[in-house]
């Protein structure tokens, strides 16, 4: 696990290393060789999670201690996270492959760094047990998308765009830390709760509400930031499996994922029930739109 993980990034590192140092390094050879190696250990992880049940845990590195809790770096996945795993890799070995006969030589150092990077960051978001890992893989990984997408902008008016970006990216980090900080108080800890019985009626009236709005707040605007920011004129020299894949996996795919653990702290509630609902609704014609 840790080498399917961490191999992207060990290749960026490597990549970059050698542009910094104007070597010639082979970029989109050494970055599809290292996806494909990541793609072929995850999926024959994910067999073996399927027939035999099999749960992936490692420790990587110490964190935090508040209190009497200790936060570590590790890597956690179970069925779900092994399913959104294998899509990113190979999502970006789609990419790596398209990309190669569009992408100038100048540009395809960065852009195979930045990918690498990207999928480990949000496979080390995925990964995450705590909150605090979580929200460092997703905004890296946010960082990086953004990267990834300037590099097919020579507008400055685009540039600065992506800057905007960023920037109110982080701020609608700000309801999402709210929910969460509802969450620490409930729970104690700042640990992803566990699908457990105890858990699936956390909140319950006005706190159930309050923690689902929060929720979806935070993680629909990011979703808008994206479409007001890069708008369908500016993209038109973006390889389509690039931006495919970075908008989703980097904006809307951990955002998902987060709904996904926190939706059963509120789901016995019937209010909470309606509301996603209709927010799926309008966030479906939205996109249609």
């Amino acid at each position: 696990m840790i080498f399917a993980v961490f191999l992207p990034l060990i290749a960026a590192l490597f990549v970059f290393a050698a542009a910094l140092l104007k070597k010639k390094s082979f970029a989109w050879e050494i970055g599809t060789a290292a996806v494909a190696l990541a793609f072929f250990k995850i999926v024959s992880m994910a067999f073996r999670n399927f027939f035999r049940g099999k749960v992936y845990n490692a420790f990587l590195l110490p964190f935090l201690r508040l209190g009497e809790v200790e936060y570590t770096w590790r890597l956690h996945l179970e069925r779900t996270e092994i399913f959104l795993v294998v899509f990113i890799v190979f999502s970006a070995l789609m990419s790596l492959l398209f990309v190669r006969d569009f992408l100038p030589t100048p540009r395809m150092n960065r852009f195979v760094v930045f990918l690498l990077a990207l999928v480990s960051f949000l496979m080390i978001g995925v990964g995450g047990d705590n909150l605090f890992q979580f929200f460092t893989g997703w905004d890296i990984s946010v960082m990086l998308a953004y990267m990834l997408l300037m590099l097919f902008h020579e507008k400055q008016a685009v540039r600065q765009s992506g800057i905007n970006f960023l920037i109110w990216h982080m701020l609608t980090d700000v309801p999402l830390f709210c929910a969460f900080y509802m969450l620490v108080e409930k729970t104690g800890t700042f640990f992803i709760p566990p699908f457990i019985g105890q858990w699936f009626t956390a909140f319950q009236g006005g706190q159930a509400i309050a923690f689902s709005l929060l929720l979806l707040l935070g993680v629909s605007a990011k979703l808008f930031l994206f479409g007001t920011n890069i708008m369908i004129t500016q993209t038109a020299g973006i390889s389509v499996p690039a931006l495919a894949f970075i908008a989703p996996a980097a904006l809307g795919g951990l955002g998902v994922y987060a709904l996904y653990i926190c939706f059963p702290l509120v789901e016995a509630e019937p209010t909470v029930r309606v509301i996603f609902t209709a927010w799926g609704i309008l966030t479906a014609v939205g996109g249609l739109m």
